[in-house]
Parts: C-alpha cells; structure tokens; sequence
C-alpha cells in the first residue's frame, strides 16, 4: 500500500467511524425525533443501495450470477452477496427497540484498526 493509499483508507475510516458515531449518538437519545430524522433521510438512500447492489447480483436463465461469475468460473444463484444480505435483512428481524447498554460505545479510529471503545 502506497503512502497515499493509506492516507486515503484513513480518511475513509475515519469518514465511516463519524457516522457510525452520529448513529450511535441518536440511538442514545431519549429524543425519537433524532431516529426519525435521520431514517427519513437516510433510509431511501439505503433501499436504493440493496436494490441496485442485488440487481448486478440476480441470476441469469442459466441460474448463475454474472456480477460473481468470471471466464474461469461461474458462480451459482445465490451468490455470497445475495447470501450476506439474506442473513441481514431477513434472518435476524430488526428489533423493535435497542437493548440497553449497547450502544453506550463509540467507534474510534486509530492508525491501525476501528474498534469499540467504551465510554
């Protein structure tokens, strides 16, 4: 990794940890107001992500995903993706409301990993 790649994944991080934190920060708050916010703003543009990410990923005729498959080897319908975003929109329902404790955590970035920190 080039000195300027890296500096560009830190800053990615760090960009990724912020919002986390202002997540983390809302589902903290008494105030619902806060959740709903940032669900009106935030939730269509996550619902476009899945639909287009999976349509690259929806198997053709011959039940094989052309966004996994290379020349060397096809992969069959479903692929991981369709798999990974099985498990986290279908398997485990979302909760109705956020345990307590559990998000008394922030995301800190550090040069070397992002990890919880209690706080």
């Amino acid at each position: 990794m080039t000195n300027n790649d890296h500096s560009s994944y830190i800053h990615y991080r760090d960009a990724v940890c912020a919002q986390l934190n202002r997540y983390l920060f809302a589902l903290d708050s008494p105030d619902d107001r806060i959740i709903a916010s940032i669900a009106r703003a935030e939730l269509p543009r996550y619902v476009r992500y899945w639909v287009t990410l999976l349509a690259k990923h929806e198997a053709t005729a011959t039940g094989k995903c052309p966004a996994c498959s290379r020349w060397w080897r096809t992969v069959s319908a479903p692929c991981n993706t369709w798999r990974w975003v099985h498990g986290f929109l279908a398997i485990a329902p979302a909760r109705t409301t956020v345990p307590t404790g559990s998000t008394n955590k922030r995301f800190v970035a550090t040069q070397h990993q992002t990890r919880p920190v209690v706080t």
